[in-house]
């Protein structure tokens, strides 16, 4: 469940997943924000993990073998974190090295940033940094190997949750 569910919301959404799983399987807690569910017939998995989506606003989804996750869990690929990115932050900018996907928005920031932002995100690499700030934008490197691949910079105009709820993503992201 999101960190940012209210207490209430975290009781229905524990409620609609005892009412749902009862008598099909287990379910515990692994952390206060993910939820193990457990069934010995893998069938029905799928039907399960969409009615609990469906009815938690996808709160709760399926990963790996059954367990359920809040979006604020590290995204198991690039693409899934660019993903949450994006979902995150619409006005956001994401730049593809290899592709130049994303150039066109990149240069509409400033001059500064457009100066800093590669080397600030190559420096990344060495000093374990998972976001930098730049001339009031946030950049995240996204690296494959030691290979610089994306780079994602937060708007300008990113609300504190929100900055609090993508460092999580991050730090989980760069823990994977």
């Amino acid at each position: 469940m999101p960190d940012l569910t209210t207490s209430k919301q975290r009781r229905q959404i524990v409620a609609l997943m005892h009412e749902t799983l009862t008598g099909r399987g287990h379910f515990a807690f692994q952390s206060p924000s993910t939820i193990v569910y457990c069934q010995a017939d893998a069938t029905g998995t799928a039907s399960t993990a969409l009615a609990l989506q469906t009815a938690t606003g996808c709160a709760a989804h399926v990963r790996r073998a059954g367990v359920l996750r809040s979006p604020g869990d590290a995204p198991d690929t690039a693409a899934e974190f660019i993903a949450a990115f994006r979902s995150m932050f619409p006005d956001g900018v994401v730049f593809d090295v290899a592709t130049l996907d994303g150039a066109k928005e990149l240069r509409g920031l400033t001059p500064a940033v457009l100066a800093t932002a590669l080397p600030a995100a190559a420096a990344t690499l060495t000093d374990g940094t998972g976001v930098v700030m730049l001339h009031g934008h946030r950049l995240t490197p996204v690296y494959r190997g030691a290979t610089l691949c994306q780079v994602l910079v937060l708007p300008a105009t990113t609300e504190a949750a929100e900055l609090k709820s993508w460092m999580r993503i991050v730090k989980a992201w760069n823990r994977a």
